[in-house]
């Protein structure tokens, strides 16, 4: 049986819906998230890719949760502002009230000094890294959506999740030092 994790490229049959770079100071040094799969036969995944290796890190149930993600993704990383909540591993805090790692986009509001600022009192768009308490399972949840909180994949293991939160971390840095 050969290790998927370690292929080095996606298949002929793989469909891109979405992917997102976060540049690094050398081309060697990019690194990003791709989601896709093969449109006649499935299935959809989410997939790491830098210069040294490529690693699927989570698999969609259906086309629509993939379709689902990107559109999530891409609120989050369009949104005027951010925020992220949770410590640097998806298990840091998995006992506290709100374990693993979220995401929220903003939209910008005007404070008294007619300032732009986040508008915190209703996020665009809020995502979660959320490790089930009674499984060792990590899924990816969006929540507030239109369909409500609802799990959109489950990550393979907790390095593919924290390997997908440190990339999304980079992927946030590199927007936010562009509009810098």
């Amino acid at each position: 049986m050969t290790d998927q994790r370690s292929s080095s490229k996606p298949s002929a049959d793989f469909e891109p819906l979405q992917n997102w770079i976060a540049p690094g100071e050398t081309r060697e040094q990019n690194q990003g998230l791709i989601i896709g799969g093969n449109p006649s036969t499935g299935p959809y995944a989410l997939v790491y890719f830098s210069a040294a290796k490529t690693q699927p890190l989570a698999i969609f149930s259906d086309r629509d949760d993939a379709v689902a993600t990107v559109s999530l993704i891409n609120s989050l990383t369009t949104s005027p502002a951010s925020s992220r909540i949770g410590g640097a591993h998806v298990r840091e805090a998995e006992t506290s009230q709100a374990p693993g790692v979220q995401y929220l986009g903003f939209t910008l509001t005007t404070n008294e000094e007619n300032k732009p600022v986040p508008d915190t009192t209703k996020p665009v768009a809020r995502m979660w890294v959320l490790p089930h308490r009674q499984m060792e399972a990590i899924a990816l949840m969006e929540v507030d959506g239109p369909n409500g909180h609802r799990a959109l994949c489950r990550f393979l293991d907790d390095e593919a999740a924290n390997l997908f939160v440190s990339t999304m971390d980079a992927i946030f840095a590199s927007i936010s030092d562009r509009v810098a």
